[in-house]
């Protein structure tokens, strides 16, 4: 929380100095009566990085890959705030980051479970590499999507991460189970400057 709290001013400096500022009624939804920068992905990841290191998080495998994956994700968001991309780019890179992340060894295990006798071994993993993949690309779309109110994305991801506190400790995924803490904490410093009136917005690098 306090990372994220002092981040939070360096990133909306830095996003007025690139002018990545989001233009009141540039689209008929931006119902904002002032320019306001788009600093929350910047301090998020920022946030993210700084935290990973300093608890020794790096080091795990999987968490390097899920911020390396991230951070892809972030990347093109910034693109898309500073200068306006359509969805197929936004789109590429969402997959880059899903790939990513399979690669890692993340997969659901949905098709295995069924336990399909008839499906060969290498199509039931290419069918649960499918379903990964849309999953992810599809959660990343929801959480943009629904980034149109104040406060509105960034809490709800605080509360997910909430309950993937007890999930993760059930199943010994301690290190997940940090950077759950370490993303809610995150969440509850941005949400200070994200809530009524905000001082800053997610912007696509963040919301996604």
């Amino acid at each position: 929380i306090i990372v994220s709290l002092i981040l939070a001013p360096l990133s909306i400096s830095l996003a007025y100095r690139f002018h990545l500022l989001d233009i009141p009624g540039k689209l008929a939804h931006k119902l904002h009566d002032r320019p306001t920068p788009l600093a929350g992905g910047t301090a998020m990841m920022l946030s993210l990085i700084i935290l990973l290191f300093l608890f020794g998080l790096w080091k795990d495998q999987f968490v390097r890959c899920l911020a390396l994956s991230a951070g892809v994700v972030y990347l093109f968001g910034l693109l898309d705030d500073a200068r306006g991309l359509s969805a197929f780019p936004k789109l590429i890179g969402q997959t880059l980051a899903g790939i990513l992340l399979i690669a890692s060894g993340v997969s659901v295990h949905f098709v295995e479970s069924i336990r399909i006798p008839f499906l060969a071994p290498t199509l039931v993993k290419g069918f649960d590499i499918g379903f990964t993949l849309f999953w992810l690309i599809g959660i990343t779309n929801a959480m943009n999507m629904i980034d149109s109110m104040d406060g509105l994305a960034v809490g709800l991801s605080g509360i997910t991460l909430l309950f993937f506190l007890p999930v993760t400790l059930a199943s010994g995924q301690v290190n997940l189970t940090a950077v759950s803490v370490i993303l809610l904490g995150i969440c509850v410093g941005l949400y200070f400057y994200n809530i009524t009136p905000a001082r800053l917005f997610l912007g696509d690098s963040g919301a996604q």
